[in-house]
């Protein structure tokens, strides 16, 4: 296997960890991270601000919203949102969400994936 970053995955990259730095990392210290993840309120936040740098849910098919990344690709941009504990929640890619959505993609029916599956990507609802 290959797995030499192209110049679009490495630029991919870097404006995931830019993000990451100036978007998320400076609300780790708000009031509204708990100990068990981010309030509603701020995640709301976080969603609003990853989907207007066009990295909400990347793993999700390009049909649904998403980047439609390889595997290759999502280890690359899911290792930048990790830098931050707030990352994975920000752009949609944390457990069990990430991989419910994955699922869901493969097996949901058209039905399923418009009344389940649509609202997840856009990060109105969670698993």
């Amino acid at each position: 296997m290959d797995f030499a970053l192209t110049p679009q995955l490495q630029a991919l990259r870097e404006r995931t960890r830019a993000f990451i730095a100036e978007q998320v990392m400076p609300l780790e210290s708000d009031a509204g991270n708990l100990a068990h993840g981010p309030a509603e309120a701020l995640r709301e936040e976080l969603v609003a601000r990853a989907r207007r740098a066009g990295l909400l849910t990347p793993h999700a098919s390009r049909e649904l919203g998403g980047l439609g990344l390889s595997h290759v690709e999502k280890a690359v941009v899911f290792e930048e949102a990790g830098y931050s504990t707030l990352g994975p929640t920000a752009m949609n890619v944390h457990a069990p969400d990430e991989g419910n959505i994955h699922l869901m993609e493969q097996v949901a029916t058209p039905a399923q994936k418009e009344r389940w599956l649509r609202p997840q990507v856009q990060g109105h609802t969670r698993s």
